[in-house]
């Protein structure tokens, strides 16, 4: 079977719709930091960077934190005090925003 039986397409007669608003700024900066935990944390330039491509979307906020997260612990990566994201950013997920 290639499509959903007709029954199946409608949601029940009880279900509803719960419309889900984006996150602030500022929330979505405090689920970057608590993604990141609360080792060295990112720098808050990434965070920015973060927050600003997310949109306020949480996953997207979710994701793009593990990936910066993952992306530190390789070798490729230097973290340090910047002013520079591009440097902190892994540089395939940096050309991805862009």
């Amino acid at each position: 079977m290639s499509a959903l039986p007709a029954d199946a397409r409608h949601p029940a007669p009880s279900a509803g719709t719960v419309r889900l608003d984006r996150l602030g700024q500022s929330d979505s900066a405090v689920l970057a930091q608590r993604i990141a935990g609360s080792g060295e944390g990112l720098p808050s330039e990434v965070v920015d960077e973060i927050v600003t491509r997310a949109d306020g979307v949480p996953l997207f906020v979710e994701e793009l934190t593990k990936a910066v997260i993952e992306a530190r612990s390789g070798a490729e990566v230097v973290l340090s005090a910047t002013s520079n994201p591009a440097r902190v950013v892994p540089p395939t997920l940096h050309a991805s925003w862009g």
